[in-house]
C-alpha cells in the first residue's frame, strides 16, 4: 500500500472495498501476492511526502478496527500535517546543504590564500632577485672588472652631478685634479 502511493504522489483514503478492488484490478500485489498481508485492514491512509516535486517517503496509518472509521478531514488533516513534515526535512536538508556549501567554500578559500601566499613568497625572491641583478648590473657599468675601481663612466657621472651641485650651490666650490701617468699598468 504505501508503495502504491509512492508510486502515485496522492493522498489516499482506502476502505477495506477499495483495497480488495486494488488487489483485484492488479494494481497492488501483483508481482507478489503473497506480501499480501491486507486482509486484517479495515482502513488505510496513505500519504506522499514531497519534497521539491519529488516523493520522498511517506506518512501511512491504518485501523484494524470495525469502530475506529476514519474520514476526509482526517485526510485532510495529516495531508496537512505530512506537508509541514516535509516542509521540516526540507529546511534540514537545505540547512545542511548550506553547511556543506559553506565548509567547502572555507576549504577552497584556505587553499587559495595558501597558493596565493606561495606564489607572493616566489614573487618576492624573484623581485630581490632582479633587484640584486641590476645593482650588480649598475656596479659591473661603472667599475672595472678587473681592479673592481670607478671607471671613466662613473667620473664622468660624479663629476656631472658635482658640476650641477655648484651650479646651484654657489658657495660651494670644487676642483679636479688630473694626472697623467705613462706607462702606468
Amino acid at each position: 500500500l504505501t508503495e502504491y502511493i509512492l508510486l502515485n504522489h496522492k493522498p489516499r483514503l482506502l476502505e477495506r472495498s477499495d483495497i480488495n478492488a486494488l488487489i483485484q484490478s492488479g494494481e497492488l500485489y501483483c508481482e507478489a501476492p503473497e506480501l499480501n498481508d491486507t486482509q486484517e485492514i479495515n482502513q488505510w491512509i496513505g500519504l506522499p511526502l514531497l519534497i521539491h516535486g519529488k516523493v520522498s517517503g511517506s506518512l501511512t496509518i491504518y485501523s484494524y478496527s470495525y469502530s475506529q472509521n476514519y474520514q476526509e478531514k482526517d485526510l485532510e488533516l495529516l495531508t496537512f500535517v505530512s506537508q509541514h513534515i516535509a516542509t521540516a526535512i526540507d529546511k534540514q536538508l537545505s540547512s545542511e546543504s548550506l553547511q556543506l556549501s559553506y565548509e567547502q567554500l572555507e576549504e577552497k578559500v584556505h587553499e587559495r590564500t595558501q597558493a596565493l601566499a606561495c606564489v607572493n613568497e616566489d614573487l618576492e625572491e624573484e623581485i630581490h632577485q632582479r633587484k640584486r641583478i641590476e645593482r650588480q648590473l649598475v656596479h659591473d657599468a661603472k667599475h672595472d672588472n678587473l681592479t673592481g675601481l670607478p671607471n671613466r663612466a662613473m667620473f664622468m657621472e660624479r663629476l656631472s652631478q658635482t658640476i650641477k651641485h655648484a651650479r646651484r650651490h654657489t658657495l660651494d666650490k670644487f676642483a679636479v685634479l688630473f694626472i697623467d701617468m705613462d706607462r702606468f699598468k
